[in-house]
């Protein structure tokens, strides 16, 4: 339990700050930015989300189920197995939207002019893989330093070229994907620099095969998810516009405050969890953690849907109030994925996880029924509680 809580503030502070920063970023992107342009870069940032899927393949969760057991020049064939495949995917991938771009622009975006910005946000693709695997590495390395600079450098490198796009060059969204991808590739160069000992240049099939046997059953549940995250926004923009998406996603901005807390949770109960599966009283442990987690994190919940109006009026701009309404009821819906967390520990030590797919296609095909039944009726109010009911 100390490391656990150990872990916690320390990838938490680290992570508290990202978020400050990126926080400080909302009044800009809301002065500066009409609410459909806000809308629409939520859109493009929808279809990369979804991309990403299948440049990790989910093999990201292989990398920390295994990390442990293996060691020396092993380990690092293991690692260089691991990252190199992620990487090519996410390669062929970026190719793949940008040979569609202005098909997507136009069906989803619902202008071809878009087109650019959805190839600019592609090639970060692989960057931000990169940047991912790079961090469970500095974490299961208990290089806590490091990760925290390695965050927080992305942060800063953002808040830089987006202050000198939006305010010295005035690029608009333009702007917002350039800057998203300078910090993303220069971060990411940095901190692969800083696992680079962690290579061996040695590619073993059978380590990838093995991962991809744990891996792959947790795709259709990773797609499960990311189907309840984003298939409200494809929803909103059949019955209604880019107006009411940016205005969902200002609502979701201030609402994953949440995530926070969640994302937090998440990387040290799995470094956590995975240290302690060996140990007699881990049931126990399990147990204990949701007693303690559960209160906490609704309560956090609570406490920001009370301040809601508030907080889109003194840290956005007013022509978002109206994203206010929505704010308790996402802050509440993201608080259920810490509690799924720990829900998950019996599939993932068991090497079960077909059931997360199970558990995660249940709840995708209730938010798309819920989405396409209360949505029509009650416009964002139908979209934010059947995000609820789905988690």
């Amino acid at each position: 339990m100390k490391e656990l809580l150990t872990n916690f503030f320390a990838y938490g502070f680290a992570i508290s700050l990202d978020k400050l920063l990126a926080f400080l970023l909302i009044p800009i992107y809301a002065s500066k930015l009409s609410v459909d342009e806000f809308g629409v870069i939520d859109l493009i940032q929808t279809i990369i989300g979804i991309v990403s899927i299948f440049a990790f393949l989910q093999l990201e969760t292989s990398l920390q189920r295994y990390y442990f057991e293996y060691e020396g020049e092993k380990k690092k064939e293991y690692v260089f197995t691991i990252y190199i495949s992620v990487i090519i995917l996410s390669i062929l991938l970026s190719v793949l939207i940008g040979l569609f771009s202005r098909i997507l622009a136009t069906h989803i975006c619902g202008d071809a002019n878009y087109y650019k910005y959805l190839i600019i946000a592609a090639i970060q693709i692989p960057f931000s893989c990169s940047a991912t695997l790079s961090s469970i590495i500095l974490r299961y390395e208990k290089k806590n330093k490091l990760f925290t600079f390695s965050i927080l450098l992305r942060s800063i490198l953002l808040m830089t070229f987006i202050f000198v796009f939006f305010y010295i060059i005035d690029w608009g969204m333009k702007g917002y994907f350039s800057a998203s991808l300078l910090a993303s590739c220069i971060s990411s160069i940095i901190t692969f620099l800083l696992i680079k000992n962690s290579f061996a240049c040695s590619f073993r099939r059978k380590l990838l095969v093995k991962s991809l046997q744990y891996a792959l059953p947790q795709v259709p549940a990773r797609v499960g998810v990311i189907a309840n995250t984003y298939a409200n926004r494809f929803m909103i923009l059949n019955y209604m516009t880019t107006y009411s998406i940016g205005i969902f996603s200002m609502a979701l901005k201030f609402g994953s405050i949440m995530t926070l807390f969640e994302s937090t949770f998440s990387m040290a109960w799995n470094q956590y969890l995975f240290r302690i599966v060996t140990e007699e009283k881990q049931k126990i442990m399990v147990v204990h953690m949701l007693e303690v987690v559960v209160p906490i994190i609704f309560m956090i919940a609570l406490s920001i849907g009370l301040f809601s109006h508030e907080i889109i009026y003194y840290f956005a701009d007013p022509k978002y109030i109206e994203s206010s309404k929505y704010i308790a009821c996402i802050s509440f819906s993201i608080s259920l994925l810490s509690v799924s967390t720990v829900m998950q520990t019996g599939p993932k030590v068991l090497s079960k996880t077909q059931y997360l797919s199970y558990s995660f296609f249940i709840s995708c095909v209730t938010n798309l029924i819920l989405l396409f039944l209360l949505t029509k009726e009650y416009q964002l109010l139908g979209v934010v509680w059947a995000m609820i009911i789905a988690n």
